[in-house]
């Protein structure tokens, strides 16, 4: 009967470390997930040419999603979008160290060339940067460009979803040239595109989050679906957009979080140079 007792003691004491360890680990999880989305932008940079609008919808286990809006100048406006495989701190790290390493006022953004105003070489810059066998991670990256006073998007694509580009009265276009995921140490060249952008064209970039997402009951939402709902959203102001959006997935996912973070960012062209 002693031993039985000792034995429970025992048990009892491994059961409370084990879950003071796994208490810890949920902090430190929550501490990355917050770190991680401090990065983001709390404000779209000041511009009258841009209408810029955006949602971060995290799911349970923190992941690799980031974006930023970057002014290069008086009428160059950049951005990005990237996710990183996986989930966990190894993704957010690998996110914090691509945000650091693009951020304007970082040494590393003297081996971009154009002061990363050239998809192209961004893409290859990272991708040399970044090998999948350092980091046992790879990721997927949309990076652009707006020249505000001229009217154009310079773009490319390393495995990301291709965003598209809602013009009126016409089709939705995909924006689909660059090349493979970041992290293959350059097996293939990048392309990029040049693609012309008038008043009123809006732009929707976002993660593979959102064109895998599925229900609790194992139903995909799928790209079609989430192309239909753009074109009944596409007059309206970019917040509000993006708020349809947002209210769509809920509705979709019965208020349960989404298996994989979804992060959606909304571009309208007004015309005309940005203010800073």
């Amino acid at each position: 009967h002693l031993k039985l007792s000792g034995l429970n003691r025992e048990i009892m004491a491994a059961n409370r470390e084990l879950q003071e360890k796994q208490q810890r680990l949920e902090e430190d999880l929550r501490a990355a997930a917050g770190i991680q989305q401090s990065l983001l932008p709390r404000r779209p940079p000041m511009s009258t040419a841009l209408e810029i609008a955006w949602r971060y919808l995290p799911s349970e286990a923190i992941g690799g999603d980031i974006f930023n809006i970057i002014p290069l100048g008086e009428s160059l406006m950049a951005f990005y979008m990237m996710d990183v495989s996986g989930h966990g701190v190894p993704a957010a790290m690998v996110t914090v160290s691509v945000y650091q390493f693009l951020y304007p006022r970082t040494p590393h953004t003297s081996e971009v060339p154009g002061t990363l105003s050239m998809p192209q070489e961004v893409m290859a810059v990272l991708d040399r940067e970044y090998p999948f066998e350092r980091f046992d991670k790879y990721f997927t990256m949309f990076y652009g460009v707006f020249d505000l006073e001229g009217g154009f998007l310079t773009y490319s694509s390393a495995g990301h979803p291709p965003p598209l580009m809602l013009r009126e009265g016409r089709p939705c276009e995909l924006l689909t040239k660059g090349g493979p995921i970041i992290g293959l140490g350059g097996m293939l060249p990048f392309e990029e595109e040049t693609v012309p952008i008038a008043p009123g064209d809006r732009l929707i970039v976002y993660t593979d989050g959102m064109s895998d997402l599925r229900n609790l009951r194992g139903e995909l939402y799928g790209e079609k679906r989430f192309y239909r709902l753009l074109e009944t959203l596409k007059s309206g102001q970019i917040e509000v957009m993006m708020e349809g959006i947002a209210d769509e997935i809920d509705t979709f996912l019965e208020g349960s979080k989404p298996p994989d973070d979804i992060t959606l960012l909304g571009i309208v062209y007004r015309g005309g140079a940005n203010e800073d």
